[in-house]
């Protein structure tokens, strides 16, 4: 016995230590619900003060409490089955130490592990953190309540216009829906904005009306693609109103490009026509870009639909499914060619001097045709894309044979 405490007493332990200390052990924080707008339930601290941001709630882990062993302690925390999983905020954002992890809605099973640094013991334990977001979308103020737009038989998509006060994702809903057959010089709109987690805003209503004529008729939109590079759109405006016809001077016109996220770019009425590029990052391939409510006046939106497709990067023409079509008359007479291209001009050519062209403003994917087909022989269609600030016009052929009678 004498020799053994002599070995413990070189290993810095005594019996007492040794012998005398209780076994690690781990106690458990209760598992905590909250929402966005409620003190949570539990043992777990959180310093958040409703509402919500960033569609989170904040909790303070105070990792489990640990007792028995030396006394010597390291705590480590994973999670599973959150999504995204929770962050670590680091002092410089919450203004506090300590362990600080924002939650997102959702079940998050928390874990801490406790080691006993001193023999390498380890216990663990498991709780869970519940957040029901319980927070409906606001439609805010700035929400126009009166559009006004060319008379049509289609209600428009107005749902970019509307104006949310939500921390976590959202859609809205328009009713009418946009695509609706619509009749009359006005009609009565309600938009309703719901959360990722089903609490919908309450109704807000809006009218629209269709006054005939707007300030904003005679504007015309082009846009042109840039070099993959920088992955950007020219939009160019002519025939902007005076600025004495609308009321504040600037309109204010919304885009989309790809359906994706509403832009804005402020333009000033004070030149009859304005340019303007988009924000940069678009890949290579055809793109739209549609336009939607222009606003210059503080009560009323007056609403310009148009969209043009462009082509970001090397001009890359192309024909396909190129065929004729012969309705049944003697001969060629009647026949058409019909298929597919990519560019903006598009010509064909054939016996006899025949030339029948196509050409638009904005290179894109269109339908082409050749019409009054006279003589039998071979037609070929030239498809060209025009150049852009990535290089010169490129072009692209495809020949097809006609065969039958002289149409007399």
């Amino acid at each position: 016995m004498k020799q053994l405490i002599t070995i413990l007493g070189i290993l810095g332990l005594t019996g007492a230590a040794a012998f005398g200390q209780q076994p690690l052990d781990i106690t458990c924080p209760q598992s905590a619900t909250t929402t966005f707008n409620s003190v949570n339930s539990g043992d777990i601290p959180s310093d958040f003060v409703p509402p919500a941001t960033n569609c989170q709630r904040i909790f303070t882990l105070t990792n489990a409490i640990a007792g028995g062993g030396s006394g010597n302690y390291a705590y480590t925390t994973s999670f599973a089955g959150g999504s995204p999983a929770p962050a670590f905020l680091p002092t410089s954002t919450t203004g506090n130490s300590g362990q600080y992890f924002a939650f997102a809605p959702g079940q998050t099973v928390v874990t801490v592990t406790v080691t006993d640094k001193n023999t390498q013991v380890t216990k663990a334990c498991s709780f869970t953190v519940q957040v029901n977001d319980d927070a409906a979308p606001v439609i805010n103020s700035q929400t126009p309540q009166q559009f006004a737009a060319k008379a049509t038989t289609t209600m428009p998509d107005l749902r970019n216009q509307v104006m949310v006060d939500e921390d976590c994702n959202y859609t809205v809903s328009q009713f009418p829906a946009p695509g609706s057959p619509v009749s009359g010089t006005s009609v009565s709109l309600t938009f309703v904005a719901t959360d990722a987690y089903a609490n919908a805003s309450a109704p807000y209503a809006a009218t629209l009306v269709f006054p005939g004529s707007t300030p904003l008729d005679g504007i015309q939109i082009s846009a042109t693609g840039g070099c993959a590079t920088d992955g950007k759109i020219t939009v160019s405006l002519t025939e902007l109103p005076d600025p004495q016809s609308v009321s504040i001077g600037m309109l204010t016109l919304s885009y989309t490009i790809d359906n994706g996220p509403i832009q804005t770019e402020p333009i000033l009425l004070s030149n009859p026509t304005a340019t303007f590029q988009t924000n940069g990052g678009l890949t290579a391939g055809t793109h739209t870009i549609s336009f939607i409510g222009v606003s210059p006046d503080l009560t009323t939106v007056f609403l310009l639909n148009q969209s043009a497709s462009v082509y970001i990067g090397t001009p890359t023409p192309s024909i396909s499914n190129l065929i004729s079509v012969n309705p049944g008359n003697t001969g060629i007479c009647g026949t058409t060619i019909q298929g597919q291209a990519v560019g903006n001009s598009f010509i064909f050519r054939g016996p006899n001097g025949y030339v029948f062209s196509n050409v638009f403003r904005n290179a894109g994917t269109f339908n082409v045709f050749a019409n009054t087909l006279k003589e039998p022989g071979q037609y070929t269609l030239t498809v060209t894309f025009p150049a852009n600030n990535c290089g010169t016009a490129t072009t692209a052929t495809q020949t097809i044979t006609i065969n039958g009678t002289k149409c007399e």
